[in-house]
């Protein structure tokens, strides 16, 4: 019991470490936003899988989930909100790229943001959507809770920093038409994200009581 409690105590405090908006954060979503933002003009699934790999929103998103099965509002909502500034800075950041480029003629000629290429699934809501996030969201909180995040973050922002970069450039240049597209996808995403890391702990802590319980039947422990 006390190794367990040990075990959640490092936990919630890696957690609310995570859940603050700090600078560095910030700085790797505004380089995330721009990669991303070349990567949906030139339609550069490279470029999008490296905005994937410097984004690090994988960190409040598995605090937003410790902080519901806690039962700490504060701690989810002080997630939530690093998490919504940091997708705001990285879609602003991809905006301010692509507004750039269309101000300096720098936008291939027979670019379309309607024409979204490897980035099609950004502007609908689909069943892959929701499963693909769901699954992220498992896989971030096991990939938190075995310390290897940095190699998981890439999966997870799959789901987040494509669709924030392609709200961005939209924005940027002025196609508002998609912009609510890209924003459904993107809370869709985030929801479905946030559901599969609670239900990920709760499972966990369901297992975890059932083998103590049959421990003390036992009286092995």
């Amino acid at each position: 019991g006390t190794e367990a409690s040990l075990v959640w105590a490092d936990v919630l405090g890696t957690a609310w470490l995570n859940a603050r908006p700090i600078a560095r954060y910030l700085a790797f979503m505004f380089v995330a936003g721009v990669i991303g933002c070349y990567g949906v003009i030139d339609n550069n699934s490279i470029l999008i899988v490296g905005a994937m790999a410097v984004s690090p929103d994988l960190l409040p998103i598995t605090a937003i989930g410790i902080g519901i099965v806690a039962r700490q509002p504060g701690l989810a909502g002080h997630a939530f909100l690093t998490l919504g500034v940091g997708l705001g800075v990285a879609a602003g950041a991809a905006a301010m790229a692509a507004f750039v480029q269309e101000k300096l003629d720098l936008i291939p000629t027979d670019f379309s943001i309607e024409a979204t290429g490897v980035l099609g699934s950004l502007t609908t809501v689909s069943n892959e959507t929701i499963a693909v996030a769901l699954v992220a969201g498992v896989a971030g909180m096991l990939a938190l809770e075995t310390r290897a995040s940095s190699g998981v973050g890439v999966a997870i922002s799959v789901t987040t920093i494509p669709a924030a970069a392609y709200l961005g450039v939209a924005t940027g240049l002025r196609e508002f038409d998609e912009v609510l597209g890209a924003l459904a996808v993107l809370g869709t995403n985030v929801s479905m994200m946030v559901v599969g890391a609670v239900g990920t702990l709760e499972l966990q802590g369901l297992l975890k009581r059932r083998a103590l319980a049959r421990r003390k039947q036992t009286g092995t422990f």
